[in-house]
């Protein structure tokens, strides 16, 4: 059977902090709860996407440092790789991730993305992320 598409999605979000944060969501598991809010009865519940769990993390952990890295934002504050129950990872059932820049205080996401070398900064992480990903995944079948 043929797996299904990785899903990534890009987020561009106004800050309120001193400096831009990079971070990175994939699906909480069955019983953790989204880190903004206390657990909810429905959180016990295991949604489609939670049969990703794996493909999510190794996913968002690939690509979540190779966009920090381009992006030019290693020593910067890190957001991390986290779970959520965020609408977009709850209704999908394939493997679905959230690449999330936050910009600093009063500066507009656009004056980064705005220009052709951060796009294609970000462009690069991602590619070298999936590639970094894809690579795992054949070693990992070769394994088996």
């Amino acid at each position: 059977a043929a797996k299904p598409p990785l899903v990534v999605s890009v987020r561009f979000t106004a800050g309120t902090g001193d400096e831009a944060v990079l971070r990175t969501w994939c699906l909480s598991p069955a019983g953790v709860s989204d880190p903004d809010r206390e657990l909810q009865d429905s959180d016990s519940e295991a949604l489609p996407g939670n049969a990703n769990d794996a493909i999510n993390l190794a996913a968002a952990m690939a690509i979540h440092g190779t966009v920090k890295t381009r992006l030019g934002m290693v020593d910067a504050r890190d957001g991390g790789v986290g779970w959520s129950r965020d609408p977009l990872l709850v209704r999908s059932a394939s493997p679905t991730i959230i690449v999330e820049y936050v910009s600093a205080k009063g500066l507009d996401p656009s004056k980064v993305f705005g220009s052709e070398a951060g796009r294609n900064a970000l462009a690069a992480g991602l590619n070298e992320g999936l590639n970094r990903l894809n690579r795992s995944a054949g070693q990992a079948e070769g394994n088996r």
